[in-house]
């Protein structure tokens, strides 16, 4: 019966934000924990690949509609890659990422397989991977041509080459609060990526 109201409870819930580690194992139950669930639960394995879980526990919310995600610390690519794949939220509106590295193409596929419902993207300290110099408005661009999203930011966002060495630094706040706004944001994104790989 509880498990029953705290379920419908959940399919209520329209705004989630988490602070994950990325780190494999370090979100690992304690050993006494571990025995609270099912044999059978995936979440009692040690090379548990929490990304998977996190799908599976997405789809108890059945409202949601704000996701924020900040990892802690920084995601180099170790989670995100899977998510990027998989994650599907039907009613997604906002969409709030934090502390992780990325490729282009995989934050692109993540926006774009929500482009009918999203509305609001804030990203927050992300470095694209393996990237170029004008890598963020291109995704700008993309955004602006290929979804509904309305409002849209990048704050301390970056670009390294296949090296790993930074060639693009976009530390302001940059963003755009309507869809008109967005053809701007392409251009001020695309100055500031010519001032940071001149400097």
């Amino acid at each position: 019966m509880l498990a029953q109201a705290a379920r419908a409870w959940l399919q209520t819930v329209t705004r989630l934000s988490l602070i994950v580690n990325p780190t494999p194992g370090a979100n690992d139950l304690t050993p006494y924990g571990s025995r609270c669930l099912p044999h059978t639960d995936p979440a009692r394995t040690e090379a548990s690949h929490w990304s998977a879980e996190l799908l599976g526990f997405k789809s108890l919310f059945y409202a949601l509609s704000d996701l924020g995600l900040s990892f802690y610390p920084w995601d180099e690519g170790r989670q995100f890659r899977t998510l990027s794949k998989l994650l599907h939220i039907p009613t997604l509106r906002l969409l709030q990422l934090e502390y992780l590295d990325c490729g282009p193409r995989e934050l692109t596929t993540l926006l774009e397989r929500h482009k009918t419902t999203l509305r609001a993207v804030r990203l927050k300290s992300v470095c694209f991977t393996g990237g170029h110099t004008n890598s963020w408005s291109t995704l700008t661009k993309r955004i602006q041509e290929n979804t509904l999203v309305e409002t849209f930011s990048v704050e301390e966002c970056f670009v390294d080459d296949r090296e790993g060495k930074r060639i693009i630094t976009l530390l302001d706040l940059l963003y755009a609060e309507t869809r008109q706004d967005l053809c701007s944001l392409v251009v001020a994104i695309r100055q500031a990526e010519d001032e940071s790989s001149e400097g």
